[in-house]
């Protein structure tokens, strides 16, 4: 779970498609039981929330490739 991503002026991290992929709660609990000395960053949240909810965080501006109602 390795990747490199950019941090722009405002200071918003934005992922690669490296750094940031989606991956099931099973996929989770497999990667800690199998590699618990690894470090990792999770970022936990509902696939709606994903979807343009609240892409980067409350107040951030929504990301142009989400799809926002």
């Amino acid at each position: 779970m390795q990747g490199q991503g950019t941090t722009g002026e405002q200071g918003n991290f934005t992922p690669s498609p490296v750094a940031m992929r989606l991956i099931s709660t099973a996929d989770v609990l497999d990667i800690v039981q199998n590699s618990p000395n690894d470090s990792m960053i999770i970022d936990v949240r509902g696939i709606d929330e994903y979807n343009g909810a609240s892409p980067y965080g409350s107040g951030a501006p929504p990301h142009p490739h989400c799809k926002h109602s």
